[in-house]
């Protein structure tokens, strides 16, 4: 699905997330290449809770998580996305910091 059309779907209707891995690619990504690799998920996802967390398919730009309806998680290659989404939730925490304590 295109960035566009999910985005029409969020802004006619309220939604809630409980689980769910949204993952953007570049447009001229094939699906054919994307699916050479694990599909992204969150639900049993212990890959976002080591030291080196990291996005889930090496093709991707940006993962944006739901985690279990608590907790939003967001990935991505863009650090412009990162720092304005710190800037605007001053209480976020940087998840390889959060992750570095985990043995």
């Amino acid at each position: 699905m295109k960035g566009t059309e999910l985005k029409e779907i969020l802004n006619q209707e309220e939604v809630m997330f409980i689980w769910g891995n949204f993952t953007s690619y570049h447009s001229n990504t094939k699906l054919k290449d994307i699916l050479k690799y694990p599909i992204p998920f969150a639900d049993g996802n212990s890959d976002l809770w080591k030291k080196d967390v990291h996005l889930s398919n090496p093709l991707s730009n940006t993962e944006l998580i739901s985690w279990d309806g608590s907790i939003f998680l967001a990935l991505s290659k863009n650090t412009t996305l990162i720092e304005e989404l710190k800037d605007n939730y001053p209480d976020s925490e940087d998840l390889s910091t959060y992750n570095s304590d985990i043995d």
